[in-house]
């Protein structure tokens, strides 16, 4: 990760940083793991990281691989269940920590 560039805290062994005025993840060695494609994204928390794209919120792990699709209007993972509960147009739903779907309004 170059110079001019954003950079927070680690967490879980990943910096959240932001290029371009987007957000992406890198090691502490500053190699870029995770592009900087997100409009904005938050730390990594029992190895997943909710993040916002064009189309909504959705839930990624330290790869970049979607576990929940980037198209809520409201994501809230809870670390300690590791469930995922998304709510997209007045409807809710809830996922497990792999990405399935549990229940759904």
């Amino acid at each position: 990760v170059g110079g001019g560039i954003l950079r927070f805290s680690p967490h879980e062994g990943l910096i959240r940083f932001i290029a371009h005025d987007r957000y992406g993840y890198a090691d502490e060695q500053g190699r870029t793991l995770v592009e900087p494609v997100y409009l904005w994204a938050d730390d990594f928390a029992e190895g997943r990281a909710v993040v916002e794209t064009e189309r909504g919120l959705g839930l990624i792990d330290k790869s970049g691989r979607e576990i929940i699709p980037a198209e809520y209007d409201d994501l809230r993972y809870d670390l300690y269940s590791g469930e995922s509960e998304c709510n997209k147009n007045g409807r809710r739903f809830v996922f497990g920590y792999d990405g399935h779907l549990i229940d759904r309004d």
